[in-house]
Parts: C-alpha cells; sequence; structure tokens
C-alpha cells in the first residue's frame, strides 16, 4: 500500500518539526500539536486493557477485518467500516459485514469519508440501518451459550464406544499400521 499526501500534511509535519526542536519530543502532545495547526486532536490507542468499555462508547468502528475485532463490535451492535483485509483469515468477516449490511469496506481515506458521508446523510438513515445490522449479527452472549453448550455435553453420561466399531482395536491398529507401511517415509509421523 502506497502513502499518499493529503491536504494539509506537509503543513502539520512541518509543525510537528518545529515544536519538536523546540520543546523537544516528550515536550509536545498530540493536543498541543492539533491546537497549533489548528485541527481537532484524535487519540490512537496500541493497547488498551478494557476493549468493551472503549466500543460501548464508540458510534462505528475503523479497523481491519480481525476475528476478535468484527466479532465484539458486532456483540455491541457496532457497524465496521474496514480498511485492510487479510486474504484468507480476514476474507470471511469482511464477506460477512458487507453482505449482512452491518458495514462497509473502504480501501482509502477518501473512501472512507465518502462512506461516512453517505451513512450520515438523510438524517442518518444508512447509519441506522448499519447499527441495526450489526445488532442482528451479533451475539453479546455467545461466550455464555458456549459455557451452557459445553455444561450440558460434559453433563451427558459417557457413551459406551465399545458396541459401536465392528472391528476390534489390535484389527484397527494392523490397518492403520498398513496404511503407515506404504507411506513415504517423509510423509510419515514421528514415532
Amino acid at each position: 500500500m502506497t502513502e499518499r499526501a493529503s491536504p494539509g500534511r506537509a503543513e502539520i509535519l512541518a509543525a510537528a518539526a518545529r515544536a519538536f526542536a523546540e520543546h523537544g519530543y516528550h515536550g509536545m502532545s498530540m493536543r498541543d500539536l492539533a491546537k497549533l495547526t489548528k485541527r481537532s486532536p484524535a487519540t490512537l490507542y496500541n493497547y488498551v486493557s478494557d476493549m468493551p468499555t472503549l466500543l460501548h462508547a464508540a458510534d462505528c468502528v475503523i479497523s481491519k477485518a480481525g476475528g476478535l475485532i468484527v466479532t465484539e463490535s458486532l456483540a455491541c451492535g457496532l457497524p465496521l467500516l474496514l480498511m485492510q483485509v487479510i486474504p484468507g483469515q480476514e476474507t470471511g468477516n469482511a464477506a460477512l459485514v458487507t453482505r449482512e449490511g452491518a458495514g462497509a469496506l473502504v480501501t482509502d481515506p477518501l473512501l472512507l469519508l465518502e462512506t461516512l458521508a453517505d451513512w450520515l446523510a438523510g438524517d442518518g438513515r444508512l447509519y441506522r440501518e448499519c447499527v441495526a445490522n450489526a445488532r442482528r449479527l451479533g451475539r453479546p452472549q455467545a461466550a455464555y451459550d458456549a459455557a451452557d453448550l459445553i455444561w450440558e455435553v460434559c453433563r451427558r453420561p459417557v457413551p459406551d464406544h465399545s458396541r459401536r466399531f465392528p472391528i476390534s482395536r489390535a484389527k484397527l491398529k494392523a490397518l492403520l499400521q498398513s496404511f503407515g507401511d506404504s507411506m513415504s517415509p517423509a510423509d510419515r509421523p514421528p514415532a
């Protein structure tokens, strides 16, 4: 992905360079820099220990299509603007979000802004639809549902598997060994 120059970027970089030269890197905050360049301050988080609190305070999520952030966002009823999709592992996440109308795939900053403008136009009708679709897809109780299912399975009596197989364990081992004998040495599992 190539980095494109945006309007004002050169101004921000020049102001940052002057401010850092005068006050030092640690002597300036993002808020100071935003004030200096007459822009709204932004907050970027590298790691947070309480993601649910941040998600419940958000109106939407701008992220890559990772499995955890997608499921957490949907569980909170938050529409997603997906900026990046890693082929394979994240393709299905992005397809689900876009197919079900719970968000959009935005491949560059301009498309992101256009999508946000579309969502908010007409009294936010599209945004509200995305929220409704995210809530429909979200499973905020999924962990509890999984725990209940596991508990129920564990409470069932253990079935007697001895009658299920018409072949003895010794014959089964011999059969598996014959498959192993026909495998090349490189394909055989370690002993």
